[in-house]
């Protein structure tokens, strides 16, 4: 049976060329994973892998699919030792998600690192982009299990409760979120991306591609 990755490549931008690094201990896909410090972290994911023929018209196909087993587990990894280590598992499993690095709750060398309960969303879903943008977290997006949504809603550290703001203008699922600077020149060459500000969001025009 054929499983998932493990490997980690990096880009090096003086070479312009990619490096192979020590695989994960765990094989995993829809995983989220985050660079905090001078570590990256890979959370949860999907770990089986099923392939299985499935006829296509006059055709025989392979599919491929993810299994039902969602993992719990956590790896973080070194680039000074090039090795991955397990750390503490989540309370659930879970897959299909993000992760970013967000704050600095506490630190306390030496001693195990452990995962912290916090606030619920108004919204469960899968396959939403994150991102943190003025001191908060916002959740964009995302697949309800029903269908795509356009939900945004907003943590602010110290909270009791995520808060909903101002919706997608259409939904989207299997994105990806980040914050910027420069907005006006983002503008020039984001290819119908929404962006959003802290006044609302605004549609870029479409990016011409010769």
């Amino acid at each position: 049976m054929r499983e998932y990755l493990r490997t980690l490549d990096s880009y090096d931008l003086d070479r312009c060329e990619w490096r192979n690094h020590s695989s994960m201990n765990v094989p995993r896909a829809y995983v989220a994973a985050a660079a905090l410090g001078e570590h990256i972290y890979a959370v949860g994911g999907h770990t089986d892998f099923h392939q299985y023929a499935a006829r296509v018209g006059q055709f025989l196909a392979l599919v491929s699919a993810a299994g039902t087993e969602r993992t719990s587990s956590a790896e973080r990894y070194s680039p000074h030792t090039n090795q991955w280590t397990m750390i503490a598992r989540m309370s659930r499993r879970r897959s299909d998600g993000s992760a970013c690095a967000f704050k600095v709750l506490r630190s306390e060398p030496g001693l195990p690192l452990c995962w912290r309960k916090m606030p619920r969303l108004n919204t469960p879903r899968s396959t939403f982009a994150v991102a943190q943008l003025g001191g908060d977290l916002y959740v964009i997006g995302g697949f309800n299990g029903t269908s795509l949504i356009s939900d945004v809603e907003r943590y602010t550290p110290g909270d009791i409760c995520w808060y909903r703001i101002t919706p997608l203008n259409q939904p989207v699922s299997a994105l990806s979120g980040c914050a910027v600077t420069g907005v006006e020149l983002m503008r020039k060459f984001s290819a119908r991306v929404p962006q959003y500000d802290l006044e609302g969001y605004m549609d870029p025009p479409s990016v011409r591609i010769p």
